[in-house]
């Protein structure tokens, strides 16, 4: 069908031109190296810059463990990474920030030592599927002050945002 084709192949310009604005072909070097070097990779795939676009972030070897299905589909991420205070300060909303962070950033010494924040991407157990906000999508994103054990941010994705790759599963 002409018609069938002609919209399969604008569908396929548009995918060119998003990836090409993005930084994908970045990302996907990192990724085949680690799966190739490692036997694993993940890399997040994200709304870019004030939500348009995309964005590609891939999770070094060693920050992260994840968890599969009864189909052996990855539908679990955890990762630990590191921020200064400033950072969790710029990116995490102001009213979910300890009052501790704030003082480590006002003191000299604690204000550059980074702190180990957890991030848990996971099917969401308790949800009212007729709302669509981020706290009620199947599937949950949590990013935790490790020290404190705070909640940081909670929201959510309709589908599992992290492409992982393994060479090869072995047992569980």
């Amino acid at each position: 069908n002409p018609a069938a084709q002609r919209w399969y192949q604008r569908c396929g310009e548009i995918t060119l031109e998003a990836l090409a604005a993005s930084n994908f072909y970045n990302r996907a070097h990192e990724h085949y190296l680690d799966r190739g070097a490692f036997g694993i990779a993940a890399t997040e795939t994200v709304a870019g810059r004030h939500g348009k676009g995309l964005h590609f972030r891939s999770f070094p070897v060693g920050s992260y463990s994840v968890a599969h299905n009864g189909r052996d589909e990855v539908d679990t991420l955890a990762r630990c990474y590191r921020l200064t205070p400033a950072q969790i300060i710029d990116i995490f909303p102001e009213e979910n920030v300890p009052a501790e962070v704030h003082k480590k950033q006002a003191d000299d010494k604690a204000r550059t030592a980074p702190l180990e924040v957890v991030q848990i991407i996971r099917p969401r157990q308790d949800r009212n599927p007729k709302k669509s906000d981020g706290k009620n999508k199947p599937f949950e994103s949590l990013h935790i002050l490790k020290e404190e054990k705070h909640i940081l941010a909670e929201s959510g994705f309709d589908e599992f945002p992290i492409a992982v790759s393994r060479w090869e599963l072995w047992g569980d």
